[in-house]
């Protein structure tokens, strides 16, 4: 039943947290006034929301009218201030009904959904919204961020049918409401959703506190070099930092008629760096890999025998650089070491670069 009442509340759960890492001495948490005020709203939020679905009489069922508003949440701030994590929690409190997924997965499954609707002939959007709306009453979207106009235009729409349902959404995102999309192309078509979202969401700003994640960057260091050909284990407990507070999932970045297929934590991504420079890339692909998150994690990068390969290392560093990606390596030798006997590439820029993208001011980008 979509009202079936929980058997927990967020603030417990949240308070849990920290028994757990105490009794497991299982890295730094640290309980912060921001995260405790959300706690208790999501509280509210899910009392109002069992109330409201045990409270719809049999004839209210057959009745159409608009159901009353219950205002969803719009959980925006800096990375690493644990926004994943408290949605994480209100999704394990919160009963059935609800459905949680990364926006990555929820622009997919929408996009599915549509063409589905357009083979069957019926109205794609009404579609969709009847699929969405099916047994649920709370949608949890982690990692809200529009980045074109096909998915702006596509969430309006759907999102605009879901609030006339009478669906609650609560999404994270790194983003304020008013710059959703910003200096996007056709952003006045997109307006509507903005106001539709600060018309049902509480806004809330979660900007409290350390983000132990860039701290463990910037005392490990972000040049994870192997001291054998074992697994980088000091790399793999950073990536751990991201994998642990996000859903990991592995999807495709569609480049010019090609893709890319990356693992994703939040907004770290992961990828082998043989696809990257030993296949044939350009900046296209490394400006949507460095547009698609803020933290590249790159798998097992080892010396490069060829030119291409170089070429594209200094390339990538290039966007990478100019877009102010966080890049952490998994890396066979010291980027001087890299090069081999390759010459006159750019080289020397490229490891000024990498120096400046290793230092504490770089990593301080993430905040």
């Amino acid at each position: 039943m979509i009202g079936a009442r929980r058997m927990n509340s967020v603030m417990a759960a949240y308070q849990q947290k920290f028994i757990n890492v105490a009794d497991n001495d299982s890295g730094p948490l640290i309980e912060d006034p921001g995260q405790h005020a959300l706690a208790k709203r999501m509280d509210e939020l899910l009392e109002a929301s069992e109330n409201a679905s045990s409270s719809r009489s049999l004839w209210s069922r057959f009745v159409k009218k608009q159901p009353p508003l219950i205002k969803g949440l719009y959980i925006h701030g800096p990375v690493g201030r644990g926004k994943s994590m408290m949605m994480n929690l209100l999704v394990s409190v919160a009963g059935t009904g609800v459905r949680r997924l990364h926006y990555a997965q929820w622009t997919s499954q929408l996009h599915a959904l549509m063409t589905e609707a357009r083979a069957q002939g019926l109205d794609p959007v009404k579609h969709v919204v009847q699929k969405f709306s099916e047994g649920t009453r709370l949608v949890c979207v982690d990692e809200l961020e529009i980045r074109d106009i096909t998915d702006a235009m596509l969430l309006s729409r759907v999102m605009q049918g879901l609030f006339e349902e009478g669906l609650i959404l609560v999404s994270t995102s790194n983003t304020a409401p008013d710059d959703l999309y910003k200096d996007g192309l056709n952003r006045a078509l997109f307006l509507p959703f903005v106001e539709a979202i600060k018309q049902h969401c509480d806004v809330v700003t979660l900007d409290y506190g350390e983000d132990y994640r860039r701290r463990h960057l910037t005392e490990a260091g972000v040049w994870q070099q192997r001291v054998s050909e074992q697994a980088n284990s000091s790399y793999e407990a950073l990536w751990q930092d991201w994998a642990k507070v996000h859903d990991v999932i592995e999807h495709d970045l569609s480049i010019q008629g090609r893709t890319l297929t990356v693992t994703q934590a939040g907004p770290a991504l992961r990828c082998p760096a043989q696809r990257l420079f030993q296949e044939n890339r350009g900046s296209s692909d490394y400006t949507a890999l460095a547009r698609g998150g803020k933290v590249l994690f790159l798998d097992e990068l080892m010396p490069f025998s060829m030119p291409d390969q170089a070429r594209r290392f200094v390339l990538a560093v290039d966007v990478f650089y100019e877009l102010g990606l966080v890049l952490v390596v998994d890396a066979l030798v010291p980027p001087a070491d890299l090069f081999q006997d390759q010459q006159n590439l750019g080289f020397a820029r490229t490891l000024s670069r990498l120096q400046e993208m290793q230092s504490e001011q770089w990593v301080a980008k993430l905040g």
